[in-house]
């Protein structure tokens, strides 16, 4: 089996933490192996991501392992959340054009505040330079100064003049991008979106590419450069997202413009025909399913945590009804694990061991569900490749899901181009490399 080009594999930080050790040998094997490109952002894991790959690359490059010049650090800004936003909002210093997008967060490309980010990932990634700096989904800004006047329809004449509130903000965020390229903080910049279109639509919340290079000159002729930094996009695309390599994609528009391209989403995938989300990775049996939740329920049971017995079985009851592994996390995420949190929080005393045991059969759960939504994908997938919708490329008899998937996107980028992945482990950076290429 050929080894895959580590220069194409960008290391995905969203889920990396620097208190999680098997991240840092992730990390550490990624690297050493020759991928270049990693990728975080300000907020994710309030800060931690981007202290581990700080804390990593300073041992690496002090082994010689590795040499900076080689690694592309993309770092990205605009969600305000977290541990940042409440340090803020202590001192008082909320950007005031800042728009909220959650209950718990705030978004903004606030000048002052865009620098403050970027001096803060400089500090935790522990270098001089980030290669690319990027805003992070901007359409989340556009989205909430509609939000704030209470514009729903399309039909709102007061739209356009929002849209241009926004463009008026992108420009002077570029004008700050520029103004750190200047001085070296940062090689250039960019914006990872995944509402990219080529020209502007009667989507209200889009970003239109042609709008992007017109600000980006401008940008640059407001603090005297020659010419723009506008050096990457980052745009989500998998086997059954392919919008993006469509003749007015995002992918094509940054290929003729000499933009660099980095694909983000490869295995999260969006169904049309389904109207769900599916898993572009192979799924496995589970097995003992029904041994193991009798066990842990009877366990709950027995040692006075019926209530959360209660929680288990009604999740067990609702298998059937997650469209997807994405579908059952959103759910986790937002209402199950809360509630449980409240639930603990109720208790004067709890054991550790049987939550942890609780949590273990939510991975099994979880399991269960990408098994039996794995045949819906795989003939999603069968039914592309047999009407031609994915080109000439076969899926091999043996060949998992995600190294298609995997296969399929590099054959539609240039060389210097990536396709971003979460490897959390070493054996997941070892399976993604090992990927078999022509």
């Amino acid at each position: 089996m050929a080894v895959v080009d580590p220069e194409r594999i960008g290391l995905g930080g969203y889920r990396l933490s620097n208190d999680i050790q098997k991240h840092r040998r992730a990390l550490e094997t990624a690297l050493v192996s020759g991928v270049q490109v990693v990728d975080t952002a300000v907020s994710w894991g309030d800060g931690r991501s981007e202290q581990l790959i700080g804390e990593v690359l300073e041992k690496l490059l002090a082994e010689s392992k590795v040499s900076r010049e080689e690694i592309h650090i993309v770092s990205k800004a605009g969600y305000l959340e977290g541990f940042e936003l409440r340090n803020l909002q202590q001192q008082n210093r909320i950007p005031e054009n800042a728009v909220p997008f959650s209950t718990e967060g705030l978004y903004s490309l606030d000048p002052e505040f865009l620098k403050s980010q970027i001096s803060s990932s400089l500090q935790r990634l522990r270098t001089d330079y980030v290669d690319y700096y990027l805003l992070q989904n901007p359409e989340v800004l556009l989205e909430g100064l509609l939000v704030l006047d209470d514009i729903t329809t399309k039909e709102d004449t007061r739209i356009q003049a929002k849209q241009d509130q926004f463009a008026k903000q992108l420009e002077d965020a570029f004008v700050v991008l520029e103004n750190q390229c200047r001085t070296g903080r940062i090689r250039g910049y960019g914006i990872s979106s995944n509402v990219f279109v080529e020209t502007s639509n009667d989507n209200p919340i889009s970003i239109a590419c042609d709008q992007l290079l017109s600000l980006a000159k401008s940008a640059a002729d407001r603090v005297g450069a020659e010419t723009h930094h506008f050096k990457m996009i980052q745009t989500p695309a998998n086997l059954l997202e392919r919008s993006a390599f469509d003749s007015n994609g995002a992918a094509n528009w940054a290929k003729r413009n000499g933009i660099r391209i980095g694909i983000t989403r490869p295995f999260n995938a969006y169904s049309n025909a389904r109207s769900c989300s599916m898993r572009l990775t192979r799924a496995f049996p589970v097995t003992a399913y029904e041994l193991e939740l009798e066990k842990i329920l009877q366990n709950l049971n027995d040692n006075g945590m019926e209530d959360l017995a209660a929680v288990l079985k009604q999740c067990d009851s609702m298998k059937g009804e997650f469209l997807s592994i994405v579908d059952f996390q959103n759910t986790m995420s937002g209402s199950i694990m809360p509630y449980i949190t409240e639930l603990l929080k109720q208790k004067q005393e709890i054991n550790a061991v049987l939550v942890s045991e609780a949590n273990g059969f939510f991975d099994t759960l979880q399991n269960w569900i990408a098994y039996n939504r794995y045949e819906a994908v795989v003939e999603e997938v069968g039914l592309l490749e047999s009407v031609g919708a994915l080109g000439a490329l076969e899926w091999g008899k043996d060949e998992s899901l995600h190294h298609f998937a995997l296969r399929w996107l590099l054959g539609q980028l240039d060389p210097e181009d990536f396709v971003l992945v979460g490897m959390g482990t070493e054996a997941h950076v070892r399976d993604i490399l090992a990927l078999n290429l022509p």
